[in-house]
């Protein structure tokens, strides 16, 4: 069950949430139920930013939404990066009531599986992997920067939803109702056979949120001397023309005290977009142990691997398409 507070009040108050979208407008209906009262929002996907508060604090399960500002790399509110968070934040961004939010919502959750369901009713994606306590996080910005590293970070692997669509907001988002049993999630969205699916490794330290796609442009390896380490780097393979670099999207700016989310709708975080990421030349992550390292490297390979895999069976349909021949139809 989710919590949430309201007005000027610090305290956290237990709470049912639904979920709706109105498809046709583009805008969800948020529906909070606080006993005997309720309350209810309407608000515009294109000018909402949902940002993982979890990201930056272990052991802090909240989840809010705030009004988006311009451009896919908008930043949050200037708020104060404290872990006892305030109901009383307000957003930068002020708006017309019922079409963006005037007043952050914040949201807190009982478990994990509540706060990923949740998320993943607006994102449309999956967390397919999650590790809460990463030693540290080290990469190059850039050509001419110098190593930076950061101690403390929380890295997950994102996958799209059966009901997640090419280009950012799906026609067949899943309903989410969260009332302290268990999520149910309805969808009636097609199989979609003709997209490859492309994972998402997100990164999260010192205020900031870094997304990578996990594709061919990119290698990973741990090194003998250093068995906790995963190293990503660009691919040595220019056969297939790829990047130099590896080309990550950066959103929020710590230096400012803005706190990186994610726009509902991913204006500008789709892998079509990935050709204007910032470069960097490596990372280089440091787990707590060995089997958490090992853990992870074997579910990056895995979405790797899954991704080659879908991109052949796209390949070969668009071919059989383009010969006239229909899905599942053999070819003599």
């Amino acid at each position: 069950m989710a919590s949430q507070t309201f007005g000027s009040s610090a305290e956290w108050e237990d709470c049912s949430f639904r979920l709706f979208e109105n498809q046709s407008t583009g805008k969800y209906r948020l529906l909070t139920l606080l006993g005997g009262n309720a309350d209810q929002r309407n608000v515009s996907i294109s000018a909402t930013e949902l940002v993982p508060e979890y990201g930056y604090h272990e052991n802090l399960p909240v989840i809010y939404l705030r009004a988006a500002g311009q451009g896919a790399y908008s930043p949050a509110p200037n708020l104060p990066r404290d872990k006892n968070i305030k109901s009383s934040r307000k957003s930068s961004v002020s708006s017309n009531p019922g079409t963006s939010l005037a007043t952050s919502l914040y949201y807190k959750f009982l478990n994990l599986i509540d706060m990923f369901n949740f998320q993943q009713a607006f994102m449309g994606e999956t967390i397919e992997a999650d590790v809460q306590n990463i030693r540290s996080v080290r990469y190059t910005r850039g050509f001419l920067s110098g190593e930076h590293t950061t101690h403390r970070a929380r890295i997950q692997l994102w996958k799209p939803s059966a009901t997640e669509l090419s280009g950012g907001t799906s026609t067949h988002r899943s309903s989410l109702v969260m009332n302290g049993r268990a999520p149910t999630m309805r969808s009636t969205a097609p199989t979609e056979v003709m997209r490859v699916k492309a994972t998402r490794l997100v990164i999260y330290l010192d205020g900031i949120i870094i997304s990578i796609f996990v594709t061919d442009d990119l290698v990973h390896a741990t090194p003998v001397n250093t068995t906790r380490t995963l190293r990503i780097r660009p691919s040595s393979h220019r056969t297939f023309n790829n990047p130099s670099s590896v080309k990550a999207c950066v959103l929020g700016d710590p230096k400012r005290d803005l706190i990186g989310g994610f726009r509902l709708d991913k204006e500008g975080l789709g892998i079509e977009r990935q050709d204007t990421f910032e470069d960097f030349k490596w990372f280089e992550i440091e787990f707590q142990t060995e089997a958490e390292c090992r853990c992870f490297g074997e579910d990056f390979s895995a979405a790797l691997q899954q991704r080659r895999r879908e991109r052949l069976v796209v390949e070969e349909l668009k071919k059989k398409a383009g010969r006239g021949v229909k899905a599942g139809e053999a070819v003599w």
